[in-house]
């Protein structure tokens, strides 16, 4: 019975970890897009590319 438990528990956790994921990643597009057409975005780009 505690196998079928743990069994349960796994894809709750794997969900919660890819909607942080996703929230993560929704967050930063976010945050780009106040920059987007800005001087900063195009400096963070070169920044990027350099490294």
């Amino acid at each position: 019975q505690r196998d079928a438990k743990n069994a349960a528990l796994i894809p709750s956790v794997r969900t919660l970890a890819d909607s942080k994921i996703w929230g993560d990643l929704y967050r930063g597009l976010a945050f780009l897009e106040l920059f987007r057409g800005s001087s900063l975005l195009g400096f963070l780009l070169h920044e990027l590319k350099d490294n």
